[in-house]
């Protein structure tokens, strides 16, 4: 009686097992023949036009070559179903930024840079190197290791390595990308093999044999359902995640604030919905997450930047005046702070349109800065009358007034400006000492207000500006009147300083005279970053550098260390640029007041020399350095530095 349905149900795993046999047999026997089927690549012939590249002792150009192993390698995969665009065809000049703009308009899985090496030693051995996007250590990575070790298995050279790659190209695109410098082509040897077509066509099939087994396994992508800034009204986000399988471990970093902690949940949905959320509250402003997760089959997805604005549910407009009155005898413009703020009183920081009115009669529209400021200067006369209203308005927001009495004082008032020398503006947070014990600051715009008794002769002032400024005293001659107004230049400690952004490398056991060299650097402005350098890394360098091409705007990257030589070795970046100026100017002023002895200055090949995006510089100082002389050496370094940057 069981007999129909037990026929129904063999006739049913009868068709599922076609099914199956169809999906893992038919299936894989055309993905073989075309693996790359739905992958989206990009190659890069290295150089172009008037930009030969490297030249070989027999004149073979760079260039041509990277353009034939580029050809060779794009019909191959071609042929493996990619869809293939090379960013130059023929003998081109492009830029790295247009380089750049050309990889990051599409949506690439794959962007390969083709290079061939150079060098100025005599002897050199037969080595290959490939770069991979240092922020990738998934796809960049794998294959990276595996071009260099078919390299040596196909006989292109006899080692090679694949390292971590802070190039421009690499550190800018937004896919995963390597650069490959197959061998030495200042070689003689080396250049005779890549004037043959069978050398270039067998590095481009080790490229593409390369390539197919990176992407075997379907790469993990994971993209966030939302818009990049993704914008949010409170303090804690949740943002979307789709991706194309299960996803198991998310790691997450903001860069503003690293004790920011997340959360990453399942969404109890059909697919691979994922949500992501902060534990801790995020303060009004812009943030950047560093995004990277893992699947269940352990492939990692591409290193992504999140940008995300926190903006407050309830923005207010506050109104500072300089003071809580108008003096009587007062006669110019009197400044009142408009600033957006949220209800907690945090800045916020966005332009925004306003009108105001002063005694009911209307005034001009003004804009906020990006900072969230404004600067309103009431108009005061004699005929002001006694009080002053001020009022704002601006779309979406409640209107605000304030009401300012014009007296008469028994006291002396002093109001005036502290003025940038190097920027022409107002400076804020400079601490005014007029007395004893009593201290006010300038607001936004460099203003600053105070009262006394009616005094008669100089007075003394302090000005007491932020780091970066040097302090600066004048004398203030009072003859007893209710009234005085004055201004005051502050001058930088050093302007080609102030403001700039350095990155420092050093190990911690040179302390002693790191520390110094950092304090004046900040005393002079100058924002410093000390990078760490994990020990436990494989090339503990590199993951510094990774740290520094996280920082926006950095202006110089200072390496110090140690090595087993008697003298101060300086070395730059081998196109020169700043820091072969700086330590030209080190070396100069070093023989001067320290030392005769040899110290040279000369290209170098350190690692953090060629992948950063700031100019960068390596400080080798002798093995039996003493404190006093080290310190004496970057005293040197930061004076340099401070005309030079």
């Amino acid at each position: 009686m069981f007999s129909k349905p037990n026929n129904v149900r063999f006739f049913c795993l009868t068709l599922f097992s076609f099914f199956v046999f169809l999906t893992f047999t038919i299936t894989p026997a055309n993905a073989r023949t075309r693996p790359l089927k739905g992958l989206f690549l990009m190659l890069d012939p290295g150089h172009g036009g008037a930009d030969t590249g490297a030249i070989g002792p027999g004149g073979l150009n760079e260039k041509d070559v990277n353009l034939r192993v580029s050809r060779y390698l794009k019909q191959l995969l071609l042929a493996d179903g990619a869809r293939v665009m090379m960013t130059r065809e023929d003998d081109t000049f492009l830029s790295l930024q247009e380089r750049v703009d050309i990889l990051n308009s599409h949506k690439l899985d794959l962007f390969v840079s083709i290079h061939h090496n150079a060098t100025l030693e005599k002897v050199v051995k037969n080595r290959g190197e490939v770069f991979f996007n240092a922020f990738d250590d998934a796809i960049s990575r794998a294959l990276a290791h595996n071009i260099s070790d078919k390299i040596v298995q196909n006989g292109l050279a006899t080692e090679s390595l694949a390292i971590p790659g802070g190039f421009y190209l690499l550190r800018n695109s937004r896919c995963p990308s390597v650069l490959t410098e197959a061998s030495f082509m200042t070689v003689p040897k080396n250049e005779k093999m890549l004037r043959t077509g069978k050398a270039l066509t067998l590095e481009a099939e080790i490229i593409r044999q390369a390539i197919k087994e990176a992407f075997e396994k379907p790469q993990l992508k994971v993209e966030a359902v939302t818009l990049n800034p993704s914008v949010t009204d409170s303090p804690y986000f949740n943002i979307i995640f789709t991706s194309n399988k299960p996803v198991i471990f998310a790691e997450i970093q903001c860069l503003e604030n690293s004790s920011i902690k997340f959360g990453f949940e399942k969404l109890p949905s059909f697919g691979n919905f994922y949500c992501l959320y902060n534990y801790s509250p995020l303060p009004p402003g812009y943030f950047t997450l560093l995004t990277r997760f893992k699947s269940s089959d352990n492939s990692v997805s591409f290193l992504e930047k999140l940008k995300i604005q926190v903006k407050s549910g309830t923005e207010r407009i506050v109104l500072r005046p300089l003071s809580e009155y108008i003096p009587k005898n007062f006669i110019g413009s009197f400044p009142v702070v408009l600033a957006l703020e949220d209800i907690d009183g945090n800045p916020l920081k966005s332009k925004k349109d306003f009108t105001f009115s002063v005694n009911g009669v209307s005034g001009s529209k003004l804009e906020t800065s990006e900072d969230g400021k404004a600067l309103i200067f009431l108009k005061i006369d004699n005929n002001s009358g006694e009080k002053i209203e001020l009022t704002v308005n601006s779309e979406g927001l409640s209107t605000t007034t304030i009401s300012l009495p014009v007296l008469q004082t028994s006291k002396t008032v002093v109001m005036g400006k502290a003025i940038s020398t190097l920027t022409k503006c107002g400076l804020e947070k400079v601490k005014v000492k007029y007395a004893p014990n009593k201290t006010v600051s300038t607001i936004y715009g460099g203003y600053f207000f105070f009262e006394s008794a009616p005094f008669f002769g100089n007075r003394k002032i302090e000005f007491v500006p932020p780091y970066g400024y040097n302090t600066t005293n004048t004398n203030l001659k009072l003859s007893g009147s209710d009234f005085c107004s004055v201004n005051v230049d502050i001058s930088p400690v050093n302007g080609n300083l102030y403001g700039k952004r350095i990155a420092i490398l050093a190990e911690r056991s040179h302390d002693n005279w790191i520390r110094p060299f950092v304090k004046q650097l900040m005393y002079s402005g100058v924002d410093v970053f000390r990078l760490k350098i994990p020990e436990e890394a494989e090339m503990p360098v590199a993951e510094a550098i990774k740290q520094a091409n996280l920082i926006d705007n950095l202006s110089l990257v200072v390496s110090v260390k140690h090595e087993n030589s008697k003298n101060l070795l300086l070395r730059h970046y081998h196109r020169g640029g700043t820091g072969k100026k700086i330590l030209e100017a080190l070396k100069a002023e070093y023989m001067k007041k320290i030392s005769k002895s040899v110290c040279t200055v000369t290209a170098g090949s350190d690692y953090e020399l060629g992948h950063t995006g700031a100019p960068s510089m390596v400080i080798v100082l002798p093995t039996k350095v003493s404190v006093e002389r080290a310190r004496k050496i970057m005293e040197i370094l930061y004076s340099v530095t401070g005309r030079n940057i």
